[in-house]
């Protein structure tokens, strides 16, 4: 159960918890964006992902490379979730 801290004056970034296992991710306002998509949608292709991305930053790939590193993107593989890897190179 993923919970959003309160927001900051002072910082477009926010703090994401896990209320289950305690842990908790620092996100810029872009990683924000896409949880916040796949808490609306969770099944959406990768390049839909980017292409949502692409109006904001031209760093789309690196940040779902970051998000799927820790543990907050998984992928399906025979329609069940599965995590990604870290280091898989976006196009496997």
């Amino acid at each position: 159960m993923l919970r959003w801290a309160p927001g900051w004056d002072c910082s477009h970034d926010s703090v994401l918890f896990d209320a289950r296992s305690g842990d908790y991710w620092l996100l810029s306002s872009d990683g924000r964006t896409v949880i916040e998509w796949l808490l609306a949608q969770p099944a959406i292709a990768r390049e839909e992902l980017l292409g949502r991305l692409a109006a904001t930053t031209a760093e789309g790939e690196e940040l779902l490379g970051n998000l799927a590193a820790a543990g907050l993107l998984t992928g399906v593989i025979d329609g069940m979730p599965a995590h990604l890897p870290p280091g898989l190179d976006s196009d496997q």
